[in-house]
């Protein structure tokens, strides 16, 4: 049976799914949450309903505000204008409460948690339809993108976000420019590789590595992935066990280096996955209480889809969570632990087991990548 967690998580994906093909208005979302509620209470066995109903009313409610929020012609904007994020090789603006798509950030010449006062053009972001089914308009919301914008003129003046948030972006700003200066040299394509994988930062990717790694089946490879904040996680802990710090300094040390190690990444959706299974981990450990990987995967995916319903159409989300879910699962089927044998045999059995698991998860995850691409490579598995 499954866990508890994973149920909730899944029950919620599933609502989220379920509001984008039947025709869900915010109060009869609102109504459905509400009777399912009320069954609940009355049958603890339909408890299921309930994070169902909680995704169809969140899907519906961010459904609706997404399309308030949207520009559907194009406008004029003057004025303070936060810079909020980095975007690619672009940078999002937050104008009067939306969110804006400029297509350089150099042009810019200022990072995230700044404020600039600029003259610039909004227009709506539209595209056509592409054979491998990527739409931009869905892809837009997924990153909440209500529009595009465009500098015209000079940048008037600048000055720093005010507040915490601000000084945050910043923070994070300074650390990537840190690591990119001490591992990127002047035409060095090795370390914007290593960028790339240390810190999901592809800017300086020649377009041709990203074609090379497309055709090889390995796009997967370049994104941040919970492998980085597990290996983080335990050098730390290593670490700070030899030192003989106390579990409680440890506790807090790792759950504030965790969380600065996400926002600097972006709060890419990947990372989110394995901070928050992290931190359950860790206050399962501190609390000695073990708790189930499959529980706190579920229960993860589910806040955050309730956090954030458009994340069921990221790529990134799907191919996390699906990935971790077949590592759990073959883990739990894997056979016990076997008599002792050769050092030989033990290495050989370790480095099959270790392919089957790489190949059984590639393969999982391939029909998503190709729905979603258009393409996949039948190298990937090998």
């Amino acid at each position: 049976m499954l866990a508890l967690g994973a149920s909730f998580g899944l029950a919620v994906a599933a609502g989220i799914a379920a509001s984008t093909i039947l025709p869900f208005e915010c109060r009869a979302a609102f109504a459905l949450l509400v009777g399912a509620s009320c069954l609940a209470a009355g049958n603890a066995r339909s408890w299921i309903l309930v994070p169902f109903a909680c995704g169809v009313f969140a899907a519906t409610r961010a459904e609706e505000e997404a399309d308030r929020r949207r520009i559907e012609t194009p406008r004029a904007a003057r004025g303070w204008i936060e810079v909020v994020r980095e975007e690619g090789r672009g940078a999002v603006l937050r104008i009067d409460g939306r969110s804006f798509l400029v297509g350089k950030a150099d042009s810019l010449g200022v990072a995230p948690g700044f404020d600039v006062r600029a003259f610039v053009r909004l227009d709506p972001i539209v595209g056509q339809e592409e054979p491998a089914g990527f739409r931009v308009e869905r892809w837009a919301k997924t990153r909440h993108l209500d529009g595009r914008a465009t500098v015209l003129g000079a940048i008037e003046a600048r000055r720093p976000t005010a507040g915490i948030v601000g000084a945050s972006r910043r923070a994070a700003d300074r650390a990537r420019d840190v690591v990119r200066a001490r591992v990127i040299g002047p035409g060095d394509a090795a370390g914007n590789l290593l960028v790339a994988l240390l810190l999901g930062d592809r800017r300086d990717l020649e377009v041709e590595d990203r074609e090379a790694f497309r055709r090889a089946g390995l796009s997967h490879v370049l994104a941040l992935s919970g492998m980085h904040v597990s290996l983080l996680a335990l050098g730390l802990d290593a670490l700070l066990g030899a030192l003989r710090v106390p579990r409680v300094v440890t506790f807090g040390v790792g759950v504030l280096f965790l969380t600065a190690f996400t926002s600097m990444t972006g709060w890419l959706s990947p990372v989110v996955r394995a901070w928050g299974t992290a931190l359950l981990a860790r206050t399962g450990g501190l609390l000695e209480r073990r708790a189930d990987p499959l529980h706190s995967l579920g229960l993860v995916a589910g806040l955050m889809l309730l956090a954030d319903p458009f994340l069921l159409g990221d790529l990134g989300f799907r191919l996390s969570f699906t990935a971790t879910t077949l590592l759990i699962l073959a883990a739990r089927s894997s056979p016990g632990r076997e008599p002792a044998r050769s050092r030989i045999r033990s290495a050989a059995a370790s480095l099959g087991g270790s392919l089957l698991l790489s190949s059984a998860i590639t393969i999982g995850t391939m029909p998503d990548l190709a729905g979603t691409m258009g393409r996949t490579s039948l190298l990937a598995p090998a």
